[in-house]
């Protein structure tokens, strides 16, 4: 049986498109139209919508679906903050942090908000 490259499953296409701003803040994902979009079984987006859910960065309502979350400035400045403290302990430590690539992601889409204004 074949395997996807990581990268290209519907977790990693959507954390991207979030991050990267493709995806806005409250903008609503509709599952249907997610899985024809990034070529991908609903049953995947919605396994990879619950993770997003998980680590902060889409919203599930129940009976509603599910929203990119929308990351205030205060919460903006208080993630960037703690992603430089735990970048600097995991390295002093030399502890590679499992979590760490979602802190930076959280980090990363805050920035963009607070640049943008929203």
């Amino acid at each position: 049986m074949k395997r996807r490259p990581v990268r290209a499953d519907p977790y990693h296409k959507l954390r991207e498109a979030i991050v990267s701003g493709q995806l806005h803040p409250n903008e609503r994902l509709v599952e249907a139209a997610i899985a024809e979009r990034i070529g991908a079984g609903r049953t995947a987006v919605r396994a990879a919508l619950v993770r997003l859910d998980q680590e902060g960065l889409v919203e599930l309502e129940r009976n509603r679906g599910a929203r990119v979350r929308h990351i205030s400035d205060g919460e903006a400045l208080e993630l960037d903050a703690l992603l430089g403290a735990v970048i600097e302990i995991a390295d002093w430590r030399g502890v590679a942090v499992p979590s760490l690539r979602t802190l930076y992601g959280l980090a990363k889409l805050a920035e963009a908000v607070a640049l943008r204004g929203d």
